[in-house]
């Protein structure tokens, strides 16, 4: 038993405690994200770091940095994207065929979000870090 604030629920026959504060999502498909009920965030560093750092990978010209803001903002508020949640409350989330990565803290703020070059980038992620996710 868990002494921890949540509860517990079951999620495709699958019982897994949810801490408080957290939420299931279900997609279209039938897929599940665990996900931070606070709103989606991005400092205004994180957000000048991440800008100049990636926002040429999402085309050209690229977009402004207000338009780079609510890119990460909407991906992140996506529920049909591969996702893995981890133990510490944080979540990364890919989508192939848009080639988009991202990654919360557990308040939901944005860690980073960009494109990467590599095609095995979320695979190798998901292997670095299997014992650290919940789902």
């Amino acid at each position: 038993m868990n002494n921890g604030k949540g509860k517990w629920v079951t999620v495709h026959g699958r019982r897994i405690f949810l801490k408080e504060g957290f939420k299931v999502i279900y997609g279209a498909d039938g897929a599940y994200n665990i996900t931070s009920e606070a709103e989606v965030t991005i400092d205004s560093n994180t957000l000048d770091v991440k800008y100049n750092k990636h926002a040429a990978e999402f085309g050209n010209p690229p977009p402004t940095k207000s338009e780079f803001k609510q890119m990460a903002l909407d991906f992140a508020n996506r529920t049909d994207t591969e996702t893995m949640s981890f133990k510490t409350g944080e979540v990364s989330k890919y989508d192939s065929n848009t080639n988009e990565f991202i990654k919360l803290k557990k308040d939901n703020s944005v860690i980073t979000y960009f494109k990467p070059t590599s095609p095995h980038y979320w695979s190798t992620q998901q292997s670095k870090y299997k014992n650290e996710v919940i789902i």
